[in-house]
């Protein structure tokens, strides 16, 4: 995913929810939505972006796609194997 698509999944103040480590419920609220709708929307970003966490998540928002894409490579290619 190309940076100009990257910046498309989510609005900037959403960003900062994940990075202030706020939980489903919390940034439901902030944003009205249900907390369910929370948890689907990080799934599919996750699925998209090839991560599994939060963590993950904010690593790969702080520091770019090109840092994040070789671990994501290098699990297809052992999984491959």
């Amino acid at each position: 995913m190309s940076p100009d698509d990257r910046s498309g999944l989510a609005p900037d103040g959403d960003q900062s929810d994940c990075a202030k480590d706020l939980r489903n419920q919390e940034t439901a609220l902030n944003l009205n939505l249900t907390e369910h709708t929370v948890r689907n929307y990080l799934l599919r970003v996750f699925d998209k972006l090839g991560i599994s966490s939060r963590v993950e998540l904010v690593l790969y928002a702080f520091s770019g796609v090109e840092e994040m894409a070789a671990p994501v490579a290098s699990k297809a290619r052992a999984a491959s194997v």
